[in-house]
């Protein structure tokens, strides 16, 4: 049996803005729980010998942001998940800039495309539909194509 990891919308430490409105709320130990849940689930997957990750987007938060809508670079993220596991492939999210992710890395982002890893094909499509003007949005008609190019291949 083949085992993997998969993870989307960790938002790593992110500052979830407004926590203190909310009287009694453990606001630093809610903030430390994103990357507390991925430092677990690193950890199992260890444990359970999984052989590879596959990262759903949406990696970064910004954690001196005072408004929702980050965007930044997730480079670190994906080389710590490939230190630790033959491969990682996956898209990004629209908060995640992928840049400068190397393929040399065995790091594979997906966008329209597909890729074959130890006999497995995973395709993907990166971003979010929405207004072109923004960082990762794309029209839904552009964004669908690339969907249907996907499944297609």
């Amino acid at each position: 049996m083949i085992r993997f990891i998969h993870a989307a919308d960790v938002h790593l430490d992110s500052p979830l803005v407004g926590l203190e409105r909310y009287g009694d709320t453990p606001v630093e130990e809610i903030r430390g729980a994103t990357r507390r849940a991925c430092e677990n689930l690193v950890a199992l997957a260890i444990k359970e010998n999984a052989a590879f990750v596959i990262l759903a987007g949406d990696l970064y938060s910004d954690p001196a942001a005072k408004k929702r809508g980050g965007f930044g670079d997730v480079a670190k993220v994906w080389e710590a998940f490939a230190d630790r596991f033959a491969w990682v492939a996956g898209v990004a999210g629209n908060h995640d800039d992928v840049t400068a992710i190397s393929p040399l890395l065995r790091l594979h982002v997906l966008d329209g495309s597909i890729v074959e890893l130890d006999g497995i094909r995973i395709g993907g499509v990166g971003g979010i539909i929405g207004a072109k003007g923004k960082k990762m949005r794309r029209p839904a008609e552009e964004f669908l194509a690339l969907v249907d190019r996907v499944i297609d291949q």
